[in-house]
């Protein structure tokens, strides 16, 4: 492990040299006799410094994995009333539908709607589908009573 770290290391010093141009003459030079400490003198030959990179990053944008997320109501729930408010997320750009009818989506995602409810057993189905071929759906049943 140690070696492998080593080879690394001196393998990064060999690209940082490789990279970096030297100047074509010392802009300072160091001087020490023994037991003194070094002085330096600078010469008047400027320095060339490296120009910043103009090399723009690439953005990476990851796509969100496509999903639907039904809050409200819950599956098999006993309701008292003739309607439910349908809540849920899916992802920003998606088409939503609750039992055919479109449904707006907001920019998070999020999106709701009500359903008008027979008294007994009623179903409630919510396809969202993306742009490229996604799509996801659930199928809710919920009790109503009056």
């Amino acid at each position: 492990m140690r070696k492998g770290m080593v080879l690394a290391c001196f393998g990064l010093l060999l690209l940082l040299a490789a990279c970096s141009k030297p100047s074509p003459t010392p802009a300072a030079t160091a001087t020490a006799t023994p037991g003194q400490l070094p002085t330096v003198t600078s010469s008047s030959t400027p320095v060339s410094t490296p120009a910043p990179s103009t090399t723009a990053m690439p953005v990476v944008v990851t796509p969100t994995a496509f999903f639907l997320d039904v809050t409200a109501p819950l599956d098999e729930s006993v309701l008292q009333g003739t309607s439910v408010q349908v809540v849920g997320k899916t992802v920003p750009d998606a088409i939503v539908s609750v039992n055919g009818q479109p449904v707006d989506v907001g920019a998070d995602g999020g999106f709701f709607t009500t359903v008008a409810l027979q008294e007994g057993p009623n179903s409630i189905e919510i396809i969202a589908s993306g742009f490229s071929g996604n799509h996801a759906s659930k199928i809710l049943t919920v009790v109503a009573i009056r």
